[in-house]
């Protein structure tokens, strides 16, 4: 039996404890003076862009060879265009990446680590 600091037993005493933390956390940064949501993953490999967010800031889509992305639920999308020199502001500091085009959805921007 488990009893925590000042002696009294604990209603979780002999449960096993599992937390787990996602490693993705959800960010605004500026791009082209428009805030957006990105999220940081560290599973990914690339730099991802939302198709409507490309079109609504106006973004120079660059046609490529198509490109397989493998995304979390499992499910393979591909990638047509590209983004090159994207400027965007994190946390005072600029940056320039080129950024694949995707029909992310739940966020604007996806960064790989």
């Amino acid at each position: 039996m488990e009893v925590e600091e000042g002696g009294e037993e604990s209603e979780f005493a002999g449960e096993e404890e599992d937390i787990r933390v996602d490693p993705a956390e959800f960010l605004t940064m500026i791009v082209k003076g428009k805030a957006i949501h990105v999220l940081i993953d560290i599973g990914s490999t690339h730099n991802f862009l939302d198709y409507n967010t490309a079109r609504k800031l106006g973004c120079l889509l660059t046609a490529i060879t198509p490109f397989g992305v493998s995304v979390a639920d499992g499910k393979k999308v591909q990638s047509n265009y590209m983004c090159k020199g994207l400027t965007w502001k994190m946390q005072g500091v600029t940056f320039d990446s080129d950024m694949l085009i995707l029909p992310i959805g739940g966020c604007n921007k996806v960064l790989g680590i």
